[in-house]
């Protein structure tokens, strides 16, 4: 029954990258997944309700990942390059979902998403370092998004310009954001 969802989802994400969430029908879905029409509403009401869990999903999983990655018996740092290296792994491993969440945080669907628990894991974390004074003195949202921003911009030129970058020139980028976060 999961294999199914699965399905769902990941057909969902390959046909939202090629169509777009207007372009992308239940009938071209179902058919795409392999599963019957009636199936996919089995799971899910709407194709609106669909995409947002598709979201929130995805979400859930990334923060699951930086969680892990986030261990307090290291330093600071090397949790600060953990957590990045996590965000950015996930998306590698999903590569479809970087468009999706593009797609979803400029559409209508994201004006009904109440928190985000990567955001607010991303938010705590550099408070933290702010408190323990290794961290630049700023917003926490801000400097989130500089963050996020950083891992994003560098997953940009792997799947968009087929950049393949060497992991010492992807710590080198993680570097800049370290001396430019860091107090």
């Amino acid at each position: 029954m999961r294999d199914r969802k699965q399905a769902i989802f990941q057909s969902a994400l390959e046909l939202i990258n090629d169509y777009g969430f207007h372009g992308m029908s239940m009938g071209q879905l179902a058919k795409h997944a392999d599963v019957a029409a009636g199936t996919i509403y089995h799971y899910f009401k709407s194709k609106e309700e669909m995409i947002c869990v598709l979201y929130a999903t995805h979400i859930e999983q990334v923060q699951v990942r930086l969680e892990q990655a986030n261990d307090p018996t290291l330093a600071y740092k090397d949790r600060f390059y953990a957590i990045w290296w996590a965000m950015y792994d996930y998306h590698i491993e999903h590569s479809y979902v970087l468009r999706f969440y593009e797609q979803f945080v400029n559409s209508p669907y994201f004006k009904d998403v109440k928190s985000n628990p990567v955001l607010e894991l991303f938010e705590d974390f550099l408070e933290e370092g702010m408190a323990a004074g290794l961290i630049t003195k700023s917003r926490s949202d801000i400097l989130s998004s500089l963050m996020i921003g950083n891992t994003i911009s560098a997953l940009k030129m792997k799947f968009y310009k087929n950049l393949n970058l060497s992991k010492l020139e992807i710590n080198s980028i993680i570097d800049l954001l370290w001396k430019g976060l860091s107090a």
